[in-house]
């Protein structure tokens, strides 16, 4: 039964994330209208910022909403590749880092450490994901078993 309830919960997620997809798109069609109508101006760099951005997420949120739904992985049994799961622990960690600097100035020192080990253990944990995969991923390219190194 939680497999079951764990399946219905993934392929809500999913809908959830193609309807991201389509409104980031949408913003993808219309920004180049945007652009268009307003001229070279100041502003102009703003809209495209937003299609970018809006490009991105919208592809995001496109192929993990088709993987959540068809239950599909990576070959590696992620739903993101390794180097973005890296790369967005450390934006998650500086804003942790900011939480844990309020929370010391309003509930004091205990606190405070207590977010930034908080932190600190998102970027361990991230750290160690990536060695096991990037060790994984090499050992079947050599076919060597690898080594943890410390």
């Amino acid at each position: 039964m939680e497999g079951a309830i764990a399946r219905v919960f993934e392929v809500l997620c999913g809908v959830i994330m193609l309807a991201g997809a389509l409104l980031f798109g949408a913003v993808v069609i219309i920004a180049p209208f945007l652009i268009a109508i307003q001229g070279v101006n100041q502003q102009w760099i703003g809209t495209l910022a937003a299609y970018v951005i809006s490009a991105g997420l919208s592809w995001l949120c496109f192929v993990t909403g088709i993987r959540l739904v068809t239950g599909r992985r990576r070959s590696d049994g992620g739903l993101f590749p390794s180097w973005l799961e890296h790369a967005a622990a450390y934006p998650a960690a500086l804003l942790m880092t900011m939480g844990a600097f309020r929370g010391w100035i309003l509930y004091g020192p205990e606190e405070g450490q207590r977010r930034q080990q908080v932190a600190s253990d998102v970027l361990i944990q991230a750290r160690q994901r990536w060695r096991n995969r990037k060790s994984s991923a090499d050992s079947g390219r050599t076919g060597v078993s690898s080594v943890k190194q410390t």
